[in-house]
């Protein structure tokens, strides 16, 4: 049977690690893969700043690099996880912290859209995705809605220094660019709003269905 992927999405402070974290406790069969912010934060300048750092600071001048970067570490960290199951696990559900699709749909779109990547390096980009991103089969989306005033105050409580000068506007316009890729998707899409108890037992319930094309 084919392993299936399910990938986690929602705003920045939307709490995907959290309620990723806390699906690795009650849902122990299922294989969590969570968004490689460590390495993005390590890829570091001679001065000490990262590759995050340089992305929040001037998108204009690396908002292709860093989306190239993105890009590759979650198909490193995804392949690495299909590689190491072995042939009688390849049935098992792996969860990711967003995926290829999120980069190109939200994130790659909307520098795109806002003139931060330029048309050649937005060409550049997709020649990189539609060559590579088929490697990572999605089944379907797990949305956490979160609205963007709840994302900037989880934002400031987690105290990340790159994240420190988000500006709302740039929430909401990554709010509306889900919203209107999620409404696009021909994938099966599963809204949450909250991680009581009840809401994680549907959620394992729906993914279910789904792996077994119910």
């Amino acid at each position: 049977m084919p392993t299936h992927i399910f990938t986690v999405e929602g705003n920045i402070g939307a709490g995907k690690t959290t309620f990723l974290e806390r699906l690795r406790v009650v849902w122990p069969e299922a294989i969590i893969v969570l968004e490689p912010v460590g390495t993005w934060m390590s890829i570091k300048e001679s001065d000490g700043s990262s590759l995050l750092d340089h992305f929040y600071a001037d998108k204009k001048r690396w908002s292709y690099t860093f989306q190239t970067a993105a890009f590759l570490t979650r198909i490193m960290d995804t392949e690495r996880i299909l590689q190491c199951l072995p042939d009688t696990e390849r049935h098992r559900i792996i969860l990711t912290e967003r995926s290829v699709l999120t980069d190109r749909h939200v994130f790659a779109a909307m520098l795109h859209k806002s003139g931060d990547m330029t048309d050649m390096e937005h060409d550049l980009y997709l020649r990189w995705y539609d060559r590579y991103a088929s490697k990572i089969p999605i089944r379907g989306i797990l949305y956490l809605a979160t609205n963007p005033t709840t994302s900037l105050e989880r934002i400031a409580l987690r105290g990340r220094e790159a994240e420190r000068e988000i500006p709302k506007d740039y929430l909401e316009a990554l709010d509306s660019q889900h919203r209107l890729w999620l409404s696009e998707t021909t994938l099966p899409v599963y809204t949450l709003h909250s991680n009581e108890e009840a809401a994680i037992e549907d959620l394992k319930r729906w993914v279910d269905q789904q792996a077994r094309g119910v």
